[in-house]
């Protein structure tokens, strides 16, 4: 068995473009990354990648990526309507983030009857973001507590949390208008802040993670560098580690 393992992430993202791989093409990427190589290797290294739904064979010598779905949030028409009015009370320079717990419904074993729009934005803007919410009559929490998670927002059918933002948080848009969280950020999240989404823990954290690795493409790097960005990347790779699906880990770890 060869004794340097191949970086997943990086090949995938090598041959991105490519909509064919050759096993030529294979046995210089392994060659340029200082891999040694033989015919044996060489398929020990396919084989691997294959086994890891990285490709395809499509025929004998070549190969395909194998892509999975890109993850596409959506939003409720009150939703945007609720930010549209929020980031139109601030500064357009403002950068504000929403994203809602029921896109996790859809990993989880037991359904939630509730869920969360998260509000995210700048440490300054919080307090005044969290009254428009008010104003509007909405369920609103200024970056509640454990106690104040427990005490009114488990069992309530729709809560609205507004919370400061980590800088340079990965995020992405729906439209023009709506900046939401990436799901490598929702992840790493959901690892950090246990006292808020306290309903999507334990094995249900398990399922999310395993579910949405095999369903969605996650851009492990961006996962590792904003669990860095929150001084937690130690946690992510300890919860990985104990996950029944041991290849994320096998690759946040490498």
């Amino acid at each position: 068995m060869p004794a340097i393992k191949l970086d997943k992430n990086a090949f995938y993202d090598h041959f991105f473009k490519e909509s064919l791989i050759s096993e030529n093409a294979i046995l210089s990427y392994l060659e340029m990354h200082r891999v040694n190589v033989n015919e044996n290797t060489l398929r020990w290294h396919i084989h691997q990648l294959k086994e890891s739904n990285v490709l395809s064979r499509v025929k004998p010598g070549w190969y395909t990526l194998k892509r999975k779905t890109p993850f596409l949030p959506f939003l409720s028409k009150k939703s945007i309507r609720i930010y549209n009015k929020v980031t139109g009370s601030f500064s357009p320079d403002l950068s504000c983030t929403i994203w809602s717990t029921e896109w996790l419904h859809q990993f989880m074993v037991l359904q939630p009857t509730q869920h969360m729009i998260v509000f995210e934005t700048e440490k300054f803007w919080t307090e005044s973001l969290f009254h428009i919410l008010k104003e509007e009559g909405l369920p609103a929490f200024l970056n509640p507590s454990k106690q104040i998670v427990e005490q009114y927002i488990t069992g309530t059918s729709e809560a609205f949390i507004v919370k400061p933002t980590v800088s340079r948080a990965p995020v992405s848009s729906i439209n023009e208008h709506t900046q939401v969280a990436t799901l490598e950020k929702i992840l790493v999240d959901l690892v950090c802040d246990t006292d808020l989404f306290t309903a999507f823990q334990g094995s249900e954290l398990e399922s999310i993670f395993t579910q949405a690795w095999r369903k969605y493409s996650l851009n492990l790097s961006v996962l590792i560098n904003y669990a860095k960005r929150r001084k937690r990347l130690g946690d992510l790779l300890d919860f990985t580690s104990r996950l029944p699906d041991t290849e994320i880990h096998k690759i946040l770890s490498t």
